[in-house]
């Protein structure tokens, strides 16, 4: 059957796994469905769960201050904020926290000081604008000192006051969910909406009996490799549908906690 391809996180799995609609055409189609926890085709879709969908969350505002430290920001302009977390495990911005009041540096020129909270196996970024939408990174001493972002308000440790002494490179933040509210995107795949270019075959290699390192036999060597490029072909066919979850009340940094 022709179908399109769904790419679901596994909360947002569990909670169509509730859904009563979805409860009563797998007990009269397909009970085991519901034995094994699979969630499988349904609504012209086939859905396949990935721990690596990223999701976001909604936080309150951290607000800065003027510093007396200097700066090349400009006195009264009203700097406004955002700051992302990210997981040091993926990378991906998964704290949003709200867009900041109007902050006026002081000065001839000045900068603006952030607290950046206390989160553990977070790092953090810094935006920085004259608006509510904020669409560049700050410069800061406590950023990165070598590559293309040293220099930038990001890869932040947690549980410090940076101090933000310009505006750094274009670079838009994330949209900010409502705070306390958790987004999970379901991205939707339709035929010919990417491609991907083969460089080099596959190469599977194992080791089937014992060696001189090894002469009982009792370790297991399997490697392969696959070079492949990926491209975007037509964006019109990709969706993405963001949804809350059931689940997301205590799923923070990548891990479930009890709550």
């Amino acid at each position: 059957m022709q179908h399109y391809v769904a790419l679901i996180h596994p909360l947002s799995a569990q909670d169509m796994r509730e859904n009563t609609t979805v409860v009563n055409a797998w007990s009269y189609s397909d009970v085991n469905r519901l034995y094994n926890n699979e969630l499988g085709p349904f609504g012209g879709a086939r859905y396949v769960e990935t721990n690596f969908m990223p999701y976001f969350t909604g936080v309150a505002a951290i607000q800065g201050t003027a510093s007396a430290a200097g700066g090349a920001l400009a006195t009264n302009a009203g700097y406004q904020i955002v700051v992302t977390a990210s997981p040091s495990q993926t990378s991906v911005e998964q704290q949003i926290y709200q867009v900041s009041n109007a902050i006026s540096v002081t000065g001839p020129t000045g900068s603006i000081s952030v607290v950046l909270p206390q989160l553990v196996g977070y790092t953090f970024s810094v935006y920085i604008g004259t608006s509510a939408n904020p669409a560049n990174l700050g410069l800061s001493a406590s950023g990165p000192t070598v590559g293309a972002l040293a220099g930038q308000a990001t890869q932040l440790a947690p549980n410090q006051t940076v101090v933000i002494t310009g505006i750094g490179a274009a670079q838009t933040p994330p949209a900010a969910p409502a705070t306390g509210v958790t987004v999970f995107p379901t991205i939707f795949i339709g035929n010919h909406s990417y491609g991907q270019v083969l460089l080099e075959n596959p190469e599977f290699h194992y080791l089937t009996g014992a060696d001189k390192s090894d002469p009982l036999n009792q370790t297991r060597v399997v490697s392969w490799k696959v070079f492949y490029g990926s491209i975007i072909l037509n964006q019109a066919f990709l969706a993405r549908v963001e949804s809350g979850s059931a689940f997301s009340a205590t799923y923070t940094a990548g891990t479930v906690t009890t709550p």
